[in-house]
């Protein structure tokens, strides 16, 4: 018996003998104590007579409390299979199944039920009568409401019977001492089965389980559900899923452990190609996800545990190169060891079954004898196959925004950290239990927020561990929202002379700001201002000194299209080095690499046919020397806006509307020239790409200001609709014209300036006012007093 720590580390190791020559099978934490354990096991004489199933109570230092024997006989008249299971049942004992083999009429399973303090209650051995040989074996015993339910195989009694040479799947209940209430036979009809671990539900059993078809060493695994009385609900059959967990291979006494998760889901260990594995299933019969965990050597899962923290403790078996050796294997609630593990996605079908009713009788044993079992020394020789370091950290982190909220992930974390920081901008807004993946700020700042997350060690030696991340919010800039954003990265050779892009777009009444992060360009950003489509300007840079976008600024960049964003980009490789993701929504495509002499000297504007005009922007290019790409307009809503003067047929420049090209409603300028070569008016050039990328709302009316009911009076009945569209949520024509102080908005000090002014001598509204006059805006379509 031998006790870990969380980290698999060897607590204590104890070994014991009972009798001449013993086997410990299970352990499981005793009923009355959870500090302590009791194992079951089977002894016997050196010469094989004498054999016995065993129990041993240990403290929690694996002290022996106490230690009996059951069912032995005389000389070779029993023997008992390797194959044992323990249950402990909460203060109430302990129930034990195994198989029994009696003289010359076969073996018949066996359920052993004592007391916390090891006093037999009763042993029964089941037997089949109609049967002149039996050959039943149980291999899992359970708890239920009204007595115990368990499972193995037995002797096909489907016709035509024993003759097949076959085994099937058996599930039987019991009553609280042990008499059967109805058993049944589970019949694939194509070779041996057999049921490993049984699980209960609230309404019904479900079995996993071992399957050997009748083509040799074809092994797959079985999941059995039936109803309270044994009626079948569904079966799968599960290719390479548990080939070596099986009783099959009886030398590795492998339980199949079956389990019920919290989330309703079943999980069960065996192997696959010679690595251990973990799989589950929904109640439904339907695959959820399956992992392999694999070294050097064969092996394959016997048992696990779950553990507190949604994780499980794998433990199996390994074929060294002389004998069979233990393994231990601790996962995730993710199923991830970081230790030499794989995605398992099996082959499942459902082949036809067969339910057939047998009927068992019990035979009471009563022997019991107390044993002095003997302390040997042990000590494992231990190999650390694999293993994550006690002060691991996550290596990933991410920062996304959803609906104005930026969400933190982080990978896997190790089970020893204790503790999680969350700061923004170095201010710590959130303490995590250790086990946690994510946290979600509900409050982040306008501007740039900076995430770092701290990984605290239950173990005093391990460093903090620290992972940071970025994501932008919209900036309000003056009450105006922010409608530029520039991204130029350093280059190798600097472009000359430098256009200073943030106080040109500036100089326009545009809100810019600069950035060096892909994280600062969001979906958010794309949809912000509906009348004023924002834009994002890549500046990359003339072959072969560009910068080169990565697949993930690409996908940055295309998520920003899609919800509706602008985009200008310039660079020398623009046709042939953009990701995928962007490629497919620029409108363009490239027909060749260019020249790698440079041979552009003046650039011809033309007219793109889709919104764009440029006939007017000829004019000289001073970047000759560097290759540049030619482009071509791609499909509907497409249209070339340069091209090179030295050979008309190659396009520098295309521009791109999608909403013309019914396929979205973002527009793309792409240029394998710079702004900063084009030798024109490039002030002008950018007014140009502003009202193509980004058009004004068409401008309103003249009007009369506080003239809100449109009525082409000037009095109180004005004041009364102002008051009705605050309260009551009446309609207007102009909002201009209900805003009486022209302070941008409607609200009560409206109706109260207009009335001041009409019965108290309070001063007079802002023009345009008593006439019609200036020009409303866009939410002033049309005012009928006007002309």
């Amino acid at each position: 018996m031998t006790k870990i720590d969380a980290l698999g580390n060897v607590v204590w190791n104890r070994s014991f003998q009972v009798g001449q020559r013993c086997r410990g099978i299970a352990v499981r934490r005793a009923s009355d104590n959870p500090a302590h354990f009791v194992m079951v096991g089977h002894a016997e004489n050196m010469d094989g007579t004498n054999q016995k199933v065993f129990l041993l109570k240990v403290d929690h230092l694996g002290n022996p409390l106490w230690c009996y024997s059951y069912g032995e006989a005389p000389a070779l008249g029993r023997t008992f299979e390797q194959k044992l299971e323990l249950r402990a049942m909460e203060n109430d004992g302990y129930i034990v199944c195994g198989t029994v083999g009696e003289n010359l009429f076969g073996r018949a399973g066996f359920l052993l039920r004592v007391d916390d303090d090891g006093v037999l209650q009763w042993m029964r051995f089941y037997t089949q009568p109609e049967l002149a040989f039996n050959l039943n074996s149980f291999h899992e015993v359970k708890k239920t409401n009204e007595g115990f339910v368990v499972t193995g195989y037995g002797p096909t009694t489907f016709p035509p019977g024993p003759a097949q040479n076959s085994l099937d799947t058996l599930i039987m209940t019991t009553d609280a001492v042990g008499n059967p209430l109805w058993a049944n036979q589970y019949a694939n009809l194509d070779g041996n089965q057999g049921g490993e671990s049984v699980v209960v539900l609230p309404q019904g059993y479900v079995v996993v389980g071992g399957h050997v078809a009748n083509i040799i060493d074809a092994r797959t695994t079985e999941l059995i559900r039936v109803n309270p009385t044994g009626g079948l609900h569904w079966y799968k059959r599960i290719f390479g899923a548990m080939e070596s967990g099986s009783h099959f291979r009886n030398s590795q006494i492998a339980n199949g452990e079956l389990e019920l998760l919290p989330d309703g889901n079943l999980m069960f260990g065996g192997g696959d190609n010679q690595d251990a594995a973990l799989l589950q299933f929904d109640l439904s019969g339907n695959f959820v996800m399956g992992k392999t965990f694999g070294f050097a050597n064969p092996q394959w899962g016997t048992s696990f545990v779950l553990e507190s923290d949604g994780g499980a403790t794998l433990v199996g078996t390994s074929l060294g190169s002389t004998n069979y050796d233990q393994y231990v294997v601790r996962v995730s609630s993710f199923w991830e060891s970081n230790c030499h593990e794989a995605n398992l996605t099996p082959v499942v079908d459902s082949p036809p079954i067969q339910v057939v009713p047998v009927n068992f009788l019990p035979v009471n044993h009563t022997s019991t004898t107390t044993q002095n079992p003997v302390e040997i020394p042990l000590n494992w020789n231990e190999t650390v196959l694999c293993q994550s370091s006690p002060c691991d950290t996550p290596d990933t982190i991410s920062c996304s925004l959803v609906s104005g909220d930026i969400t933190v992930t982080w990978g896997t974390t190790p089970i020893t950290i204790s503790t999680i920081e969350v700061r923004r901008n170095g201010l710590l807004i959130a303490t995590l239990p250790g086990a946690v993946t994510s946290f979600t700020d509900l409050s982040p700042l306008p501007g740039n927020n900076t995430y770092s997350v701290s990984f605290i060690s239950g173990n005093p030696q391990c460093p903090v561990g620290i992972l940071s991340c970025s994501r932008w919010i919209l900036t309000v800039i003056d009450d105006h929202v922010l409608t530029d954003l520039i991204f130029t990265p350093a280059k190798p050779i600097s472009d000359t002379p430098v256009i200073c892009w943030k106080d040109l777009l500036e100089s326009k009444g545009r809100s810019a700001e600069i950035i060096g992060d892909f994280s600062e360009i969001t979906p958010e950003l794309g949809s912000a201002l509906p009348d004023m489509a924002p834009i994002v300007w890549l500046s990359l840079g003339e072959f072969p000194d560009q910068y080169e976008l990565t697949p993930e600024e690409g996908a940055v960049m295309a998520e920003y299209l899609q919800s509706g964003g602008s985009l200008y980009l310039e660079g020398g490789d623009v046709g042939f080095a953009l990701p995928a993701s962007l490629a497919e929504l620029d409108g363009m495509i490239a027909t060749d690499d260019g020249d790698p002499n440079g041979t552009v000297r003046t650039l011809i504007g033309l007219d793109s046919g889709v919104g764009l005009d440029l006939t007017a922007a000829s004019a000289p290019y001073i970047g000759s020397g560097r290759s540049i790409d030619h482009l071509e307009p791609d499909g509907p809503g497409a249209g070339a806006i340069f091209m090179n003067e030295e050979a008309p047929h190659q396009i520098t420049a295309v521009y791109y509307d999608a909403e013309v090209g019914g396929t979205g409603t973002h527009r793309v300028i792409t240029s394998s020239t710079t702004l900063e070569g084009y030798n024109g008016d490039r002030s002008g050039l950018v007014d140009n790409f502003l009202e193509a990328l980004s058009p004004l709302p068409p401008p309103g009316v003249e009007f009369v200001r506080t003239d809100c009911n449109a009525d082409g009076n000037l009095d109180v009945g004005d004041a009364i609709h102002m008051l009705s569209i605050i309260f009551f949520g009446a309609s207007m024509l102009c909002s201009d014209a209900c805003d009486t102080n022209n302070d941008g908005m409607l609200d009560i000090a409206d109706p109260i300036s207009l009335l001041n002014y009409t019965f108290t001598g309070g001063a007079p509204p802002p023009p345009p006012f008593p006439t019609c006059g200036g020009m409303g805006s866009a939410s002033c379509p049309i005012f009928p007093p006007c002309p």
